[in-house]
């Protein structure tokens, strides 16, 4: 086991040097001048290419390359072209706060997909079952920023159950900040929602009958620890594939939420970086998003490791 996941560990070393000449190199290749962008009115060709020195610009593709490259090994992501503040605290700004959403988020979509999912696959058939169908459908078929502004126009503005817009940070106060990402999350956890209520009804379905289940029942153990105990564990390899595969997306659709809910997040500096061709800054947000993506894969294949031994054991050991 530790052999396996030593060599998952050594492939992420490879991964990320790719994903980092690929973000560097599309980043190059977006329309528009970021000189042009920060001079703004002021731009001459004079100071055009005054700035563009200075930047660093004006050198070969791999020479940007490897000086950006060499600065982030150093922990040096840059400077905002615009403020000129390091991108280091840009980061450490916004990043906390998608980290936030994004949890908040997945605690909601395990807690009532996989909830619901093992409801519908015990009550097959019946109403608790097609009630998890609906929603699944209708989870998977709604898209996410129609849905946030659903919800703002409902129990924000219509109710005034929730804010609709705005953040406040977690050590100001922890109930308001609650508070404002209740219907963001919410909008994130839908969709994963939805996948967990299909992928968890079907896992269950095929454990639930299993030789192993009869057993347990006939020891006396309850149909709620056979069910929980025994089924959802020997279901749970599915479930944590998609869990691992949509949290990436989960940290991806953040870039549209944050700016439907106006949260100070890393998809918002991502969205506005882009608009303003502020180089440096998309770079280093969309190379720490594909990053927190592939450490996060690691770890769900670690996690199967330690739910099913066999996963890790060579073809046949």
């Amino acid at each position: 086991m530790g052999q396996a996941i030593l060599t998952r560990v050594l492939l992420v070393i490879p991964i990320l040097f790719g994903m980092s000449v690929v973000v560097f190199a599309i980043i190059r290749l977006v329309p528009g001048d970021p000189v042009a962008a920060v001079l703004g009115l002021n731009a001459t060709p004079q100071l055009i290419a005054q700035t563009r020195q200075q930047l660093g610009l004006d050198q070969p593709f791999w020479v940007q390359y490897l000086q950006w490259l060499g600065g982030i090994l150093h922990g040096d992501f840059g400077r905002d072209y615009r403020s000129g503040h390091p991108i280091v605290q840009l980061l450490a700004q916004t990043l906390p706060v998608t980290f936030e959403l994004v949890v908040l988020s997945m605690l909601i979509a395990v807690v009532a997909g996989v909830g619901l999912g093992t409801v519908s696959a015990v009550w097959r058939g019946r109403i608790p079952d097609r009630v998890g169908q609906v929603f699944s459908t209708l989870g998977i078929s709604v898209p996410d920023f129609w849905l946030g502004m659903i919800l703002i126009l409902g129990l924000a503005l219509a109710l005034g159950l929730f804010p609709s817009s705005g953040f406040t940070p977690l050590t100001d106060d922890p109930l308001d900040n609650l508070w404002h990402l209740v219907l963001p999350a919410l909008t994130l956890a839908a969709g994963l929602a939805a996948v967990l209520v299909r992928i968890t009804r079907s896992a269950m379905l095929d454990v639930l009958d299993q030789d192993f289940l009869r057993a347990a029942r006939s020891r006396g153990l309850s149909e709620r620890a056979v069910v929980l105990s025994h089924g959802l564990r020997n279901a749970a390899v599915p479930i944590v594939t998609v869990i691992g595969m949509q949290l990436g997306y989960l940290f991806g659709a953040t870039v549209v939420i944050e700016n439907v809910f106006s949260v100070p997040g890393l998809g918002r500096l991502i969205l506005d970086s882009t608009l303003a061709h502020n180089y440096p800054v998309i770079q280093a947000s969309v190379l720490v998003l594909g990053a927190v993506f592939v450490l996060t894969n690691l770890l769900v294949d670690i996690a199967y490791t330690v739910i099913d031994p066999r996963v890790a054991r060579p073809a046949g050991a």
